[in-house]
């Protein structure tokens, strides 16, 4: 029988793709070491710089592959308007090839200040190309998940930073930023290939008016949701750098990436299950949308909170092998409990976008965008440490997903006060986060007794951890559970 499952375990395509996401991250962290030793530090500021500018312009790719998902999953009964759907589509992507390639020539023409102080020069062009690819990837994967296409996506996903890896070992200097951008226009054009020979989007018909405007509505709307979102993160890393020394800098800075790469795991779960999500949560069906509303947040919520109390309770033997981060640690207890906060608008917020919402769930993050920066700069200014600088992110998040059940809640006729207070949080859980965020920043020298939270936390939620667990189980047998 114990064979059996682990067999099952193997044959997983869940398994594999959470798994890839794993050792893609560890092969990026091995790889960067190796790249700042061959590049040097000149022309590893360039590298780095040229990464920042592929973040930014991929970033800007105005929700096209987002827009698709949805209205793929929405209209999978028609697969003949959802033909015309990725076409047009594809039509929109080939549109935002536009502005990048214009910036190029601009830069290659007149020049930008900032592209010349890193002596970019004819790289200007790899660059463009390389986001243009990502866009392109971008639409294909997004598409691809709706088909249940896994295993192209773990090959799109995974092959850069292999690339990466093995560029490391061939040159070195100003050869191996060369090398280093030809690898990763072929690492992306590979998969285009890929995407392109599987036949999975149609690529004839014509443009429909209709159609390419309900499209670029429906992504301009997302992207401002995705680009808050970022801004966030962005903003408040940047107040940090800013008002604290370098080195305090330094100490958030890899808080928040191990307390990111923690949270990876369900990311990348919640990234797979998304078309289910939005084909569970569709239509005019009440009833039935409340009920795929709770079981979504009794399966992802829950799971979560016991991986927090899980990281939590072995986190100071972490930091004790790592000492020269020691002072990492309390900052990163707090950014992992404040990203544990968003999770409580998980499953609203899926319906506010299967409802086709995504104007005023655009609205919404950005109001948390407005008051996160608010938040933070009064708290740095009012002397607050470091770490306790986060507690801004975390009172926005807390809003932001009140304010998101709320909505959500009065939008599927839920209009009463004390069911308001009820779906938000489940009491054990909310006494549970309360009492352990008054212990992270009054009392964070009894860290070494989280273990007994972590304890407690399991008894109480026993019951729920063995349905959790069957679950898992289901989820490793059927997998085809999650397809649309």
């Amino acid at each position: 029988m114990k064979l059996d499952f682990f067999i099952a375990v193997f044959k997983n395509k869940i398994f594999w793709y959470l798994t890839s996401r794993y050792m893609v991250l560890g092969i990026q962290f091995l790889a960067s070491i190796f790249l700042a030793v061959k590049l040097g530090a000149y022309y590893f500021g360039i590298w780095s710089f040229i990464l920042l500018l592929v973040n930014i312009g991929s970033s800007c790719n105005w929700g096209i592959g987002s827009a698709a998902t949805i209205l793929l999953v929405q209209n999978k009964e028609d697969q003949s308007l959802c033909s015309r759907y990725t076409f047009n589509s594809l039509l929109l992507v080939l549109l935002t090839f536009l502005p990048p390639v214009l910036i190029a020539g601009y830069d290659r023409i007149i020049g930008i200040p900032v592209l010349a102080k890193y002596h970019l020069g004819n790289l200007i062009y790899a660059v463009t190309a390389i986001v243009l690819l990502q866009y392109v990837c971008n639409f294909f994967i997004n598409v691809f998940r709706v088909k249940n296409r896994i295993v192209e996506i773990i090959i799109q996903q995974s092959l850069w930073p292999v690339c990466m890896l093995l560029a490391v070992f061939f040159a070195q200097g100003k050869n191996l930023l060369t090398l280093l951008t030809v690898s990763y226009i072929a690492a992306l054009l590979i998969p285009v290939i890929i995407f392109i020979s599987k036949k999975q989007v149609c690529f004839t018909g014509k443009p429909e008016k209709t159609l390419i405007k309900e499209i670029a509505s429906k992504g301009f709307f997302l992207f401002l949701y995705n680009a808050c979102f970022l801004f966030i993160v962005l903003t408040t890393k940047l107040q940090v750098s800013y008002f604290y020394s370098v080195q305090e800098f330094g100490y958030f800075a890899f808080a928040f990436a191990l307390a990111q790469g923690i949270m990876l795991l369900l990311d990348s779960l919640i990234f797979l299950l998304f078309p289910k999500m939005i084909d569970m949560l569709k239509g005019n069906d009440t009833q039935k949308i409340i009920a795929g509303i709770d079981l979504l947040r009794k399966n992802y919520i829950l799971p979560l909170h016991l991986l927090f109390y899980t990281v939590l309770a072995v986190s100071p033997l972490f930091f004790y092998f790592l000492p020269q981060y020691a002072q990492s640690y309390r900052p990163f207890v707090l950014i992992l409990f404040t990203l544990l906060m968003y999770s409580h608008c998980f499953g609203y917020n899926s319906y506010l976008l299967a409802q086709n919402k995504e104007k005023e769930f655009a609205g919404i993050v950005f109001c948390a965008l407005v008051l996160n920066n608010i938040l933070i700069f009064l708290l740095i200014k009012s002397g607050c440490s470091m770490e306790l600088s986060i507690l801004g992110t975390l009172i926005t998040y807390v809003f932001y997903s009140i304010g998101v059940n709320c909505y959500a809640l009065f939008c599927i006729g839920e209009r009463n006060f004390k069911t308001y207070i009820k779906k938000n949080m489940p009491l054990t859980l909310a006494v549970f986060d309360i009492s352990t965020l008054f212990t992270m920043i009054f009392f964070p020298e009894i860290s070494k007794y989280f273990v007994l939270i972590l304890l407690l936390f399991s008894i109480v939620h026993r019951s729920g951890i063995a349905e959790l667990l069957q679950g898992v189980k289901t989820l490793i047998k059927k997998e085809q559970i999650i397809n649309v």
